[in-house]
């Protein structure tokens, strides 16, 4: 009740994003490790990808290990980075990493600068 009128309809109005932080932060800190993939393969080249995967198993039981190399090149090639996270498995909107961290530091910053507005004293 110390702050502003204006300021606490501030705060009001970003109570999603604080429930969102405080989501996250439970999950990190209690639930779920925080995990990055590796690496993500496009649902249109999955079936070709385990195939690949099928192929590299036979061709290294064979011992033929460039016909292994080839595959394996070729599966490497359907795979991409794309740093995701997610606070469950059950219920949960994968978030990108790096653009939320962004997103969430400037939405500190914006919280940060109006806090420090009301903490100044008002010209007498």
């Amino acid at each position: 009740k110390s702050f502003s009128p204006d300021f606490q309809a501030y705060l009001e109005d970003m109570t999603d994003w604080f429930e969102y932080q405080e989501g996250y932060r439970h999950a990190l800190a209690h639930q779920i490790p925080l995990y990055i993939p590796p690496y993500s393969v496009d649902p249109k080249n999955e079936q070709r990808y385990h195939e690949l995967e099928a192929e590299i198993t036979r061709a290294v039981m064979a011992g033929e290990i460039a016909k292994a190399d080839a595959a394996r090149n070729e599966c490497d090639g359907l795979k991409f980075f794309r740093p995701f996270i997610l606070h469950s498995w059950a219920n949960a909107i994968p978030v990108s990493f790096h653009a939320q961290i962004v997103a969430d530091f400037n939405t500190i910053e914006a919280i940060s600068l109006k806090v420090l507005d009301e903490l100044r004293i008002p010209p007498a």
